[in-house]
């Protein structure tokens, strides 16, 4: 059996009049997941709740085994979070926020950010804010990336991204993934990208988990006549 890599308990939470009930999630240690669902349906909450970024009413986050609400600092140690936009300066140089992140983190690889800098065509020597959004969204990935987390959770990473570059970055997570013991969540309304590389996958609406599969599983249950269905097909079935 695979072990867990984010358990999410009885989770409650009101903002407004968006809600969250008795919310659970279990993510599996070696394997990609994806969360989708309409907008507005909770993803980005969720993601957020998981990094400590918004808080719950009642219930449980355990991250890599560690408890989020006893000990955030651990969790971090752990797993990288990274959000829709930047939460760094747009002022910024990349090559500038590489060593700040390296004389924080250590183990942050500067031969691998250098790299992937190179692989996306990033320049690391101009302001972040003269960068397109989905170049915004690469540099944010190959940050992320160079910090060698075992858990890596994204919201939206391919979005406002070209087609081309889109492949160039799910290339660069399934690279990420072939370290068994890395975990990957992403949230992403390009539903594509979850037909070409997920395992399992996460449906939301309204604040609540409609699905939690294995791909697989899933595809052969929604098949039509021997013919699996894509993910979008398969959200559109439980969506309607």
């Amino acid at each position: 059996m695979l072990e867990t890599a984010i358990m999410c308990k009885n989770i409650h939470l009101a903002q407004g009049n968006f809600k969250m009930e008795n919310v659970e999630v279990e993510v599996r240690k070696g394997c990609i997941t994806g969360l989708v669902g309409r907008n507005g349906s909770g993803k980005t909450t969720l993601i957020r709740l998981l990094a400590g970024a918004k808080s719950y009413t009642s219930g449980s986050v355990a991250i890599g085994g560690i408890s989020l609400e006893e000990n955030i600092d651990e969790v971090r140690k752990k797993a990288v979070f990274v959000f829709d936009k930047p939460n760094f300066s747009l002022a910024a140089k990349p090559d500038v926020l590489a060593e700040v992140i390296k004389g924080i983190e250590p183990k942050f690889d500067m031969e691998y950010y250098k790299n992937k800098m190179e692989l996306f065509s990033l320049d690391g020597s101009q302001k972040v804010k003269s960068y397109s959004r989905g170049m915004q969204k690469k540099l944010m990935l190959i940050l992320a990336l160079a910090r060698k987390p075992e858990i890596l959770v994204l919201d939206e990473p391919t979005s406002e991204v070209d087609p081309v570059s889109r492949v160039e970055m799910l290339d660069v997570l399934q690279e990420f993934m072939e370290d068994e013991e890395h975990t990957l969540l992403f949230s992403t309304h390009i539903t594509s990208d979850l037909d070409k590389i997920a395992d399992y996958i996460v449906i939301m609406d309204q604040g609540e988990i409609l699905c939690s599969e294995e791909k697989e599983a899933l595809c052969e249950r929604f098949s039509n006549h021997g013919r699996l269905p894509s993910v979008e097909e398969i959200m559109c079935s439980i969506l309607k």
